[in-house]
């Protein structure tokens, strides 16, 4: 359904669309955040009873499978992570960093 006050600024033209689009108008974010995925040991709980295979100073994930479907991972680092059928559709993978992580069968469809 349609908003009322869309529906009355697009009858009043195109002179009042573009005083409203003026006013209305918002600066996008171009600040790309950095985020990272890992974790310290002592977050662990007590159902993981695994030894994690460090990468580079940090614990690799195990992200197998995950749903991660309009995930907003810009900057995130992913190396070396197991992404193996990991549901990344939609999500904003830019400059993240994936060299070396487990690819396999994951959905990247428009990331």
């Amino acid at each position: 359904m349609s908003d009322p006050e869309h529906v009355t600024l697009a009858r009043s033209g195109p002179s009042e669309i573009s005083r409203w689009r003026e006013a209305t108008w918002r600066r996008p974010n171009t600040e790309i955040p950095r985020f990272s995925l890992g974790y310290r040991l002592e977050d662990r709980g007590a159902g993981e009873t695994f030894l994690p295979d460090y990468v580079y100073g940090r614990p690799s994930l195990d992200l197998s499978g995950a749903m991660l479907n309009k995930a907003k991972l810009s900057g995130a680092d992913l190396s070396h992570d197991d992404l193996s059928g990991a549901d990344l559709t939609q999500s904003d993978l830019r400059q993240a960093d994936l060299s070396g992580a487990n690819l396999q069968n994951a959905h990247l469809w428009r990331s």
